[in-house]
């Protein structure tokens, strides 16, 4: 019954089965060691991001590569 739902809606990725931290170009996270997703993670709360904050740290790069950009053009 499990497989059924994971199936139709995807790996719930639980806490205890995330592997460890990992830190690679600037970007840490936890691989679910069940369907092997990165799961995005701050290494200063300890704990995984939410949506919404990985939502705002994707706008937050838009604008800084934007700004990085416009600059070199200038």
């Amino acid at each position: 019954m499990s497989n059924l739902l994971s199936l139709l809606f995807g790996c719930r990725h639980k806490q205890d089965r995330l592997s460890r931290p990992f830190t690679h170009s600037n970007q840490t996270y936890k691989v679910c060691l069940d369907c092997g997703r990165h799961v995005p993670y701050d290494a200063v709360l300890f704990r995984p991001l939410t949506r919404s904050e990985i939502k705002r740290l994707h706008q937050e790069e838009l604008v800084a590569n934007l700004a990085t950009d416009s600059s070199a053009v200038a």
